[in-house]
């Protein structure tokens, strides 16, 4: 099951050119895209500012000249930490560039700084989807056919068996089914890690290892987090009490709620400015 909360359709028509090179603007200090998953291989060359890329839990810092590859199937969200942040962003999968890797299941190291082959590499295929003279696209498939080639001969990480590279998938497939029960049944006080766990036919045990690892939270923690992002919100609103809001979203403690509240925005529920103030 593929959950579009977390897991991300892309669409490459273009059969001549099987990519997509964007270029980034990003403003403000703010997480410009929220956790996500996909099959294609993802590609941020940093311009300007600084940021993160966080993937499978591991934060890898965005500054100018630096790459960060996120890999297939990989748990994604990126964050801004400079009034600016400017990025070329490559999309492509792998399989329909070439064959060769057919039966391999590669992952790229995910942070390579100031490498000027892969600086050259980027600013070429920018100048060329840029201008887009006569044999634009010929010639970007042919600077990505150069990328490809030298990340695998110079920067591949690790070898995923198939077994491996399904196990990724699943699991992501898994957390996928438990964050939409999530967002369903927030508001039930009563929700717990073991009807989780049954939901994904595994042992409370092993489910909460594998949410762990996946997100960096345990899904008690989550859940919680998860209610007091609904909580601003409707706190923002300003239709319902502090109290209200706090059994609304599933918390049966008041107390309990305000001191979370408290922890993770440094504000009491009290203190939450309405729209438009």
């Amino acid at each position: 099951m593929k959950d579009p909360r977390l897991y991300e359709h892309i669409v490459l028509s273009d059969k001549e050119f099987p990519a997509r090179l964007s270029q980034n603007h990003i403003e403000d200090q703010r997480i410009f895209f929220p956790y996500h998953w996909h099959e294609h291989l993802e590609l941020h060359y940093v311009l300007r500012g600084e940021g993160f890329i966080t993937c499978n839990r591991e934060q890898y810092r965005l500054s100018p000249g630096s790459l960060v590859i996120v890999n297939s199937n990989e748990l994604h969200q990126g964050q801004c930490t400079q009034p600016v942040l400017d990025t070329l962003v490559l999309i492509f999968d792998m399989d329909d560039f070439t064959m060769e890797t057919a039966g391999h299941h590669l992952l790229f190291q995910p942070l390579i700084q100031k490498d000027v082959t892969i600086g050259s590499l980027f600013f070429s295929l920018f100048e060329e989807n840029t201008c887009r003279e006569l044999g634009y696209k010929i010639s970007m498939k042919g600077k990505i056919y150069d990328l490809i080639a030298y990340l695998m001969r110079n920067y591949v990480a690790k070898n995923l068996t198939k077994q491996e590279s399904r196990h990724r998938r699943r699991d992501l497939e898994r957390l996928n089914l438990v964050l939409d029960f999530m967002e369903t049944n927030y508001q039930n006080p009563a929700v717990n890690t073991e009807e989780m766990a049954k939901l994904v036919s595994l042992s409370p045990g092993r489910f909460a290892h594998l949410f762990k690892e996946l997100t960096g939270l345990s899904p008690v923690s989550y859940l919680n987090q998860l209610r007091l992002k609904k909580a601003h919100t409707l706190l923002k609103q300003g239709t319902l009490t502090s109290t209200e809001v706090a059994f609304a979203v599933g918390f049966s403690d008041y107390n309990n709620f305000g001191r979370q509240f408290r922890r993770q925005y440094q504000i009491a529920p009290s203190q939450v400015p309405l729209l438009g103030e």
